[in-house]
């Protein structure tokens, strides 16, 4: 016996399905059909052919049944007539009828009309649901006898049809256009009907009739038709009578196109039954009025009376004792709702297929394997529910659920073999370590015994003996198989940690002297700069004590040349006052005059770019308007105070050419209203004068230049000594900005930085690591591979919870083995 079938479970789960909503449902009426007796309606007619003493009249859409043709021989003896009306003739018919009876046949003959004697005062007459004569079970078969005026009007009726008919037999042969009888339209003409009514190519009074009818129902209607497709211009009627109220019940046949329900079936007031053959075709109303048809309304060749409320009730009654053998329609119903547990499901396509709903049925899964243990622990895994075909008030889910198991094939998962060669690594390299411990213990206490070791406080954060007595504990442990492997990675990081202690007091003895001799080596190197700073600063002084004497000598002025040069000066500051006085006061003139003066001057600029663009290269010419003619409208106009109008001018078009946006803004440029402002004539004196006294300014200070450039022209030497002393003074402030960096690099205070650290050299490898798997073996059960799968073999539920965290940890799916 296997793992899986040794753990197996049987599960079965029942499901309640009463609740299920079954649509557009037909459902049986009752449990046990109702057998209608329909023999008596064959007996009615044979009873009713032996009363016929002169004539008998007989329509019927279906062969004659055999008890109907042996009674022709019987009325022929008697010298009783017989016309027979069918849609269709049957040789079997030619032995009852030879010279008996005269058949005529018209093919759009619909439902059984029988009239007895029409002519005497002992007539009858009859009219049977269509398809009577049928030996069809649990059809809803009626018939009605007609009153005087009925008769009187259905036999003209019945002569109109049978004489109309051209193809006529008295035997077996069929005989065209016969004139041996003639027709009596002379005598029983067509006429308009006032209770039996009948559709006809130019007149439609059975329609009339049946309409009327339903438009007078106040309380209820029964309607039986064929096809209900017939009623679609009464549609909106019906529905609009349900709404008022009226209860309408409409009977259908069960295996015929349903399309009309769509109409009527969210309408509470609407009732739809079925029969399995629907033979009577009818509308009752109120309980007191109705019609009967021969057939149906499709054609132009159907009749009907109409029903007294005898009748009517007489009818109501048949429909009543057949209700056992109906069928109701359900637009939607619970699965528990239905009581017969016989029902069809209506797909409005005359598929039909009875279902009997049964109580129980048994959906079996067979087995299923648990894609989890603990779903097949706990019974909880459950299949995809599969919906039965059959009907069932409840379904019985069986499945037999196995659990995962331990594949035949399954391999010991290499984890292992990665753990046992960890081992022997980690046992030899904890023996290094411990060696190195030792021998560092030894080395640590010769030292801080020593005199250099004195001058340093002992650093007790490392106990060597507290590592070795670790080290010690771990070997055994190893030696024994005890060791616990979770605990490896800390041993491994201790060891990392305190051997980094070690060297780190072994360099910081080195970084000591090291120290010393940098911070030496720097104040000697400090005191020379300092020194050479000092010399080179008193060197600079006194060149520059000398440049000024000599700069001294360079400015003294040939006293002939004085008293002229004063006599100048004295006339440029008259002038200077005499501007002064003038701008105070007419301040407003000279800003128009500027403001002319600038507008032309930068008119005549605009011309000399814009002739000159074309010889700018292509890059230049994208961006030269604003990097070189923008730049300078904003100095020029910002001298005049005008540079609002000039942003007006440059925001006020969207032109990308340089040359063009020069065009455009030159022409806006020299005709601003605000830059044209005119000059007042009164003040163009005043004016000029100030240009005058402008010009006479400058030439005098070109004078005055000139004359001090005189005076200086004998002082070659001073020249030239001049000239040499600046060089020099340039190269010792050159030589104090070195000085001054070397001794800003140094710093004010001594910034030791440790030298590079050699790698110290030991006896083992601080990389070693261990290469420990990532993963820890497992804390239960024992890991195996079935090709890349890994598999977590455990033995019992106990070992479930523990199991599954183990197999999440590594990545396995969890199994019994």
């Amino acid at each position: 016996m296997t793992t899986a079938t040794l753990h197996m479970k049987q599960i079965e789960e029942r499901q309640d399905n009463s609740d299920k909503v079954l649509h557009n449902i037909w459902e049986k009426q009752s449990a046990h059909d109702l057998d209608a007796d329909l023999e008596q309606l064959i007996h009615v007619v044979v009873s009713k052919l032996r009363e016929a003493t002169d004539v008998v009249c007989l329509s019927s859409n279906v062969p004659l049944p055999k008890e109907i043709l042996q009674e022709i021989p019987r009325l022929a003896q008697r010298g009783v007539r017989v016309y027979l009306l069918l849609n269709e003739f049957d040789h079997l018919y030619a032995s009852f009828i030879n010279n008996k009876a005269i058949i005529r046949i018209d093919e759009h003959v619909v439902g059984n009309i029988l009239l007895i004697d029409p002519k005497l005062t002992t007539k009858s007459g009859y009219l049977f649901s269509f398809n009577s004569f049928n030996s069809v079970k649990n059809g809803t078969h009626f018939y009605v006898p007609f009153d005087g005026t009925q008769l009187k009007e259905a036999y003209h009726y019945f002569l109109s049809r049978f004489w109309s008919s051209m193809e006529e037999y008295r035997d077996s042969k069929m005989e065209r256009n016969s004139q041996q009888l003639s027709p009596p339209f002379d005598i029983y003409p067509l006429i308009d009907p006032e209770g039996f009514y009948y559709n006809s190519r130019n007149s439609h009074y059975l329609r009339s009739q049946l309409e009327e009818i339903i438009l007078q129902a106040n309380r209820s209607l029964q309607i039986g038709l064929s096809k209900y497709n017939e009623l679609d211009a009464l549609y909106a009627t019906l529905y609009l009578k349900a709404e008022q109220g009226v209860s309408i019940t409409l009977y259908t046949g069960l295996h015929v196109e349903h399309d009309f329900l769509k109409e009527f079936r969210d309408n509470e007031n609407v009732v739809v039954k079925a029969v399995e053959h629907l033979n009577n075709f009818f509308v009752l109303a109120d309980n007191d009025a109705g019609l009967l048809l021969s057939g149906t309304l499709d054609g132009h060749n159907e009749a009907g009376i109409s029903l007294s409320p005898k009748a009517v009730q007489d009818f109501i009654n048949r429909l009543n004792r057949l209700e056992p053998n109906m069928w109701s329609f359900r637009k939607e119903i619970r699965l528990g709702e239905i009581q017969t547990r016989k029902i069809f499901i209506d797909h409005f396509n005359k598929q039909f297929k009875e279902k009997e709903i049964e109580e129980f049925t048994t959906v079996d899964y067979g087995e299923i394997v648990a894609p989890t243990l603990r779903a097949f622990f706990e019974g909880a895994h459950k299949p995809g529910k599969k919906q039965s075909d059959e009907l069932a008030m409840t379904t019985i889910h069986r499945w037999k659920l196995i659990p995962p198991v331990l594949d035949d094939n399954a391999k010991q998962d290499a984890l292992y073999d990665q753990w046992e060669k960890e081992t022997t690594k980690l046992k030899k390299y904890v023996e290094q370590v411990l060696e190195y411990a030792k021998t560092v213990g030894k080395e640590k206490k010769a030292f801080f015994g020593s005199i250099f070791g004195r001058l340093f406080q002992k650093d007790d954060k490392v106990d060597v003996e507290k590592i070795i007595q670790g080290l010690e504990s771990a070997t055994i442990e190893m030696d024994k198989g005890i060791f616990k492997w979770s605990a490896a990675d800390e041993l491994l990081k201790k060891i990392e940690q305190y051997t980094s202690k070690l060297l780190e007091q072994q360099l910081e003895l080195k970084e000591k002297q090291d120290y010393y001799e940098k911070k030496e080596k720097w104040e000697q190197e400090r005191n020379t700069v300092l020194k050479e700073k000092q010399d080179k600063e008193a060197a600079l002084k006194a060149l520059e004590h000398e440049y000024s004497e000599v700069e001294s000598q360079m400015n003294e002025v040939a006293p002939e040349l004085l008293d002229e040069i004063s006599l100048y000066k004295l006339e440029i500051q008259d002038l200077e006052e005499k501007l002064s006085l003038i701008a105070v006061e007419e301040q407003e003139a000279l800003s128009l005059k500027n403001v002319h003066d600038v507008v032309l001057k930068v008119c005549a600029n605009l011309d000399e770019r814009i002739k000159g663009f074309q010889k700018l290269k292509n890059a230049e010419k994208k961006k030269y308007f604003t990097n070189k003619v923008e730049p300078y409208l904003k100095g020029e106009f910002d001298s005049i105070g005008k540079l609002d109008i000039l942003k007006s001018i440059l925001d006020s078009n969207n032109i990308k050419d340089g040359k063009e946006k020069m065009k455009y803004v030159k022409k806006e440029i020299a005709t601003h209203v605000e830059l044209r402002e005119e000059i007042p004539s009164d003040k163009e004196d005043i004016l000029k004068q100030y240009e005058e006294l402008c010009e006479e300014k400058d030439k005098l200070n070109h004078q005055l230049t000139q004359l001090e450039q005189k005076g200086s022209e004998n002082k070659k030497e001073e020249k030239t000594k001049l000239q040499k002393l600046d060089k020099e003074i340039q190269k010792a402030n050159q030589e104090l900005s070195q000085n001054e960096k070397r001794l800003e690099k140094l710093g004010e205070e001594f910034n030791y930085s440790p030298s590079s650290k050699e790698a110290q050299k030991l006896p083992f490898s601080t990389n070693f690591t261990l290469n420990l798997p990532k993963e820890k073996l497992p804390h239960v059960g024992k890991l195996y591979k079935v090709g890349k799968t890994r598999k977590l073999a455990i033995s019992n539920q106990q070992q479930l919870s523990a199991g599954e965290e183990e197999a999440v940890r590594l990545q396995a799916e969890l199994v019994l083995g």
